[in-house]
């Protein structure tokens, strides 16, 4: 599913504010909503879709058909938009948008040599085509009932055509849409069509071109201007600035919906006859949570516009949550962060990068480099520590871990080229991703590196951080980089582990720091029998559940793996049994890094999109801590990479408003779901320790977490299988905290508390432990 907006670099499309009347997504044909494909001749393939999603229906050879069934009776302007794309310009394929009498309203087509055509009040007519084979090309067709015409326009590499402009039916018959198929008409010929990201939207459309769209809708909030977030009691007020080169008096419609689309608020408000003028709108008080502020100029249709990878059509305000968080100390916090904004100046790279979001989020560990290959990039001893701190210089973000009390995990992953081991044999690649290929040549000139480290962060630590320890993670992924033996790696931990704890008495040495999970399991399985749980205090993962170089396995997109089908129960299972057997009891583990991305590029995000991300983000952050795990990161703290190219779409926990630039350290952010839902489980869970997970039925979860002086139990269902979920709480009365943080009490006659869990956790706050009944 997608936006139409997404054509707003080329063109505008307006609407208003009804919602979509189907939408196909990645998945089975066959069962999924109204779709069907007779014979079974449309089947979901994996390919390099328009969304990098990595699957679309492929229509199969000679007279394949996808088809989609409407509630009948579907009149007005109705828009269906979908993506194709054809194997080779003889490709053949026939659209059809039927009544429910069977009548074609438009029948539309590609023929043989790259031309399309269509047919109009029972003629047939060719047009020019601006489609490249092997690319996808996004097709819009507004079908117009009242007046029996339709228009049809192209997107492709940033250009929009329009086709067909306003042609009649073939049909003049034909009063409504209550289908629409996708016809493989082959003829003997093999080569694939994919169709994808499709969508039926109804209302009334107008499509603009860019010379014509001028005009523009922006949003704001002028109380938090640079992060958009609210407390719980203060006034939520939002600002609607109308641009216009030709102004009316007119009038901003307005709605509220939260993350599950409800609509929570709405309204409308003049707007004078000025070519710049600011509507100023005051909310009623609105529970805590994510919020999506939808707004449409009545006249022109006008929506607001994108900002950075917040999509076109909306703006995005949070309300925090008022759950009292238990304290925990430094080193017992729960819950870290990676990524910066330079939200506090609003400006990039001055002043706080830390305040206020991570104290808005609830996150108090970070990543704090300290690699060799920087501070020793040349030769050895380049590096003099530093052993006197006084904490009023602020020449760095680092000083500013102390202002936002922060707790920090050393890394001290990468090694310089001059100091690697490298294989005479071996051609040594270029780039900064080799310096963790293999071991130091000369360990005792990685040990006097590491012993000055560790000095210079015991006399930091005692002078300015409140840690009782410092952490310090050795590797970063070495599943995906490091080439050497086992036995040269329990080597590289020897000499580390001695020179660290040298310098650094309190020093506990983390390792491995892989990537996936299920590599750190499997690189452990085989180091700890040779001998390295002797130099490991402790261990650091990265979370992430996909195998590396398996195309087909994806984060969030595609197949859209949940934490729990992506293994990650199992594998924290098999990590925490081989630190039992090998490492000391009191070994901390921390999971430093874990977040997921949409597999689609910002200019094709889709709302629902959004809160899948929040549901599984957040199953696999309650999973890792509820397995074992004593603080887990998130990342990214705001959105990064290019609005152009699919990379790392959409890792950030906040949208980035000024991307592309810049990309890192945003100075205006705004909340998505994932955020919000964030903050309401970091003051559930922060100052907990775990209990652990109670024995539930298939697809149902729960976690228990000792919290002050009673429990709190995070329970979800992985699918929404409408299954209950029954509950000893020994009390009548059982407190709920759910998914955005709202507090409630709930009747628990003679102890018991039933509740039917969704995708979504909420978490259950008893007095005594809970069991199952």
């Amino acid at each position: 599913m997608r936006y139409l907006a997404l054509l707003l670099a080329t063109a505008v499309l307006f609407a208003d504010m009804s919602d979509d009347i189907d939408s196909y997504t990645t998945g089975s044909i066959n069962g999924q909503g109204n779709w069907s494909s007779p014979k079974n001749d449309a089947v979901i393939e994996d390919v390099s879709s328009v969304g990098g999603k990595g699957q679309a229906i492929r229509i199969k050879p000679k007279f394949g058909i996808a088809q989609m069934m409407l509630p009948s009776g579907m009149d007005g302007v109705v828009t269906v938009s979908y993506s194709l794309r054809l194997a080779t310009s003889d490709c053949k394929l026939i659209i059809q948008c039927i009544d429910s009498e069977k009548r074609a309203s438009v029948f539309f087509y590609h023929d043989t040599g790259r031309k399309w055509g269509f047919n109009s009040s029972g003629a047939y007519h060719s047009v020019g085509d601006t489609t490249t084979p092997g690319t996808w090309t996004t097709v819009i067709t507004v079908i117009d009932h009242a007046a029996k015409k339709f228009s049809v326009y192209l997107s492709a590499g940033g250009a929009v055509k329009p086709l067909v402009k306003e042609r009649a039916f073939k049909d003049a018959a034909a009063k409504d849409l209550s289908g629409v198929t996708f016809m493989r008409n082959g003829q003997g010929d093999d080569d694939a069509i994919h169709i994808d990201t499709i969508r039926v939207t109804a209302g009334t459309f107008e499509l603009k071109e860019a010379s014509e769209a001028k005009d523009r809708l922006v949003f704001s909030v002028p109380s938090h201007p640079r992060h958009s977030l609210f407390s719980g009691n203060e006034q939520i007020a939002v600002s609607f600035e109308l641009i216009r080169e030709n102004p009316i008096a007119d009038n901003i419609e307005w709605k509220v919906r939260d993350f599950r689309g409800a609509t929570a608020a709405q309204g409308a408000a003049d707007a004078a006859p000025e070519k710049v003028v600011t509507v100023n709108v005051s909310m009623p008080p609105l529970p805590a949570g994510y919020y999506a502020v939808h707004a449409r100029v009545k006249s022109s249709g006008l929506r607001i516009a994108r900002a950075g990878s917040r999509p076109d059509n909306f703006g995005t305000i949070g309300i925090l949550p008022s759950v009292q968080t238990i304290s925990a100390s430094a080193d017992d916090a729960r819950f870290g962060m990676q990524g910066t904004a330079f939200v506090a100046s609003g400006i990039w790279t001055n002043g706080d990068p830390f305040g206020p979001l991570y104290g808005m989020l609830g996150a108090r560990w970070l990543n704090f480099m300290r690699q060799w290959s920087k501070l020793e990039p040349n030769n050895p001893g380049q590096f003099t520590p530093k052993l006197a701190f006084d904490g009023a210089a602020r020449a760095s973000e680092a000083d500013y871990i102390v202002e936002s009390d922060l707790t920090t995990l050393i890394c001290i992953n990468g090694l310089p080229q001059w100091a690697i081991d490298w294989p005479a044999n071996v051609p040594r690649p270029a780039g900064a991703m080799n310096d963790q290929a293999y071991a130091p040549k000369d360990l005792s000139q990685y040990e006097a590196f590491l012993e000055k480290i560790g000095r210079e962060s015991a006399a930091r630590r005692s002078a300015l951080w409140q840690q009782k320890k410092n952490y310090y993670q050795l590797q970063w992924e070495p599943d995906w980089h490091y080439k050497g033996t086992d036995e040269a790696l329990v080597a590289m931990y020897k000499s580390a582990w001695r020179s660290l704890h040298a310098g650094d008495p309190d020093a506990r040495v983390m390792g491995t720091g892989g990537g996936v999970l299920a590599k750190t399991v499997e690189t452990l399985s085989r180091i700890l029998p040779l001998g390295a749980g002797k130099y490991l205090d402790g261990i650091a993962t990265h979370a992430y559940y996909v195998p590396f170089g398996d195309p087909n396995a994806t984060n969030l997109g595609g197949k859209y793996i949940s934490p729990e089908d992506g293994g990650l129960i199992r594998d924290m299972r098999r990590l925490r049994a081989l630190m039992k057997r090998y490492l000391r009891p009191d070994a901390k583990l921390i999971q430093s890094e874990w977040g997921l991305d949409y597999r689609s590029s910002y200019r094709e995000l889709d709302p629902a999109l959004l809160a899948l991300q929040a549901a599984y983000v957040i199953r696999g952050h309650i999973i890792l801590l509820g397995e074992g795990c004593d603080t887990t990161f998130f990342f990214y703290l705001g959105d990064y990479g290019s609005l152009e190219t699919h990379g790392e779409d959409g890792y950030g926990l906040m949208f980035n408003l000024t991307l592309p630039k810049p990309s890192f350290g945003p100075t205006h952010v705004a909340p998505k779901p994932v955020f919000m839902a964030a903050a309401a489980m970091t003051r559930v869970l922060e100052g907990t320790s775990t209990a652990g997970p109670l024995s539930t039925a298939d697809g149902l979860h729960a976690y228990v977490f000792r919290r002050g002086d009673g429990f709190v139990t995070a329970v979800w269902a992985s699918k929404d299988t409408g299954r209950s979920l029954t509950l000893g709480t020994g009390a009548e009365k059982t407190g709920i905290v759910d998914f955005m943080g709202n507090q409630s009490v709930s009747d628990s006659p003679g102890g018991t508390f039933v509740l039917t869990p969704e995708i979504y956790p909420v978490y259950v706050m008893t007095k005594t432990m809970p069991t199952l009944r």
